[in-house]
């Protein structure tokens, strides 16, 4: 699904929230370049070139997931391994 808002300055947005989600302690990102993985305190944990990045042997926290997609575009997960 998706959330369709205009900006202040009459720009429209979509944000899918079908292009990050978390299943089974797997993030997906369909189609990003690139991964990038933080712990709470804001620390780089892994950098992944993939759109999926496996979090089983991860220690049990909270990480925030940032993918980076070829035309410049991120989406950002808070996801709880």
């Amino acid at each position: 699904y998706y959330v369709e808002f205009t900006s202040s300055a009459g720009l429209k947005y979509n944000l899918d929230f079908s292009q990050l989600v978390m299943k089974n302690n797997v993030v997906e990102a369909n189609g990003a370049e690139r991964l990038m993985i933080y712990d709470t305190t804001g620390r780089l944990v892994r950098v992944m070139n993939s759109d999926e990045a496996d979090l089983n042997r991860a220690a049990r926290g909270i990480y925030i997931v940032k993918a980076v997609y070829a035309n410049g575009e991120s989406a950002i997960l808070k996801v709880r391994r």
